[in-house]
């Protein structure tokens, strides 16, 4: 994950100073963010993912050839069972979790812009406008958090409700053995009693694919934006930049246009300024 971090770092340092001027905070620090989600993946995987495959794996050998090859194949369709159901129910978590990370960023650059010019709105008279913007932009963050964190935990009622029914299931099924003269008493205990400790890893195994399968666009868009070269974008590469050694260059201003971002409930606000050209001198000192 460190290396991954400090590749991260040197992509984004060495990409155009045009990418840098004209793509916001918020959006270049997303490389980093969702490389963080390489450190995420290892704890499932190594504690529980790994573990519950070698234990049903044992349990279909044993249960097979103690009990009938149906055991096994019952334990087998309950793995694929919660397989399938982790991966059909990470999508929702996916989006969640995405939106949850542009409000975060739109919130936190919007709050740097604002702390490092509080003198000038406070001057200008829309010191209570950002503060009211601010409000709007935290309470859109916590919902967005409240609705990821939630997702999650909704989608782990659906694990113990496989586990539960699965145990029901399996208890009906053997019980119908003894009935039947198939099974023993004693074979009904050891195989229920079997199959609820095997049954009590399944759901947190099923929540360690969920977390597997939703980190895998980070993780994909993470090494493929790594994998891209460097490259230095040129807006006019047919406009030559005329420089003579130790002359500074003019400065030229060609119909610019300027406003301050609208207000909170208006589309758009006034231009201070439209149509501004001016054309600054080598060696001139302009105050603007």
């Amino acid at each position: 994950t460190t290396n991954v971090l400090k590749d991260g770092i040197n992509h984004l340092l060495q990409k155009s100073l045009n990418y840098h001027v004209n793509t916001e905070f918020c959006d270049q620090i997303v490389l980093l963010q969702e490389g963080f989600t390489l450190s995420s993946i290892g704890t499932p995987l190594l504690t529980q993912i790994a573990p519950t495959i070698v234990e049903t794996t044992i349990a279909c050998g044993l249960l097979s050839s103690q009990y009938g090859i149906e055991m096994g194949v019952g334990i087998a369709a309950l793995l694929s069972t919660y397989v399938i159901y982790s991966v059909n129910t990470t999508k929702p978590i996916i989006d969640a979790r995405e939106k949850s990370l542009q409000i975060n960023n739109a919130f936190w650059e919007a709050f740097f812009s604002a702390v490092t010019r509080y003198k000038t709105m406070r001057d200008c008279g829309r010191l209570d406008d950002t503060i009211a913007s601010q409000d709007i932009a935290l309470a859109n963050w916590a919902q967005a958090e409240i609705h990821a964190a939630e997702l999650p935990l909704t989608v782990g009622f659906g694990h113990l409700t496989i586990s539960y029914t699965s145990m029901l299931a399996a208890a009906l099924y053997v019980g119908s053995g003894v009935q039947s003269g198939r099974y023993t008493i004693q074979d009904f205990v050891l195989i229920i009693g079997y199959l609820q400790q095997l049954s009590s890893l399944l759901p947190a195994f099923g929540q360690a694919v969920n977390q597997l399968v939703a980190a895998y666009p980070d993780l994909k868009y993470v090494f493929s934006e790594l994998a891209k070269p460097d490259e230095v974008v040129d807006l006019y590469p047919y406009v030559p930049l005329l420089l003579s050694k130790g002359v500074a260059p003019s400065i030229e201003f060609e119909n610019v246009e300027f406003s301050y971002p609208p207000k909170p409930g208006q589309d758009k606000s006034a231009p201070i300024f439209t149509n501004l050209s001016f054309k600054i001198e080598s060696n001139e000192r302009v105050a603007f």
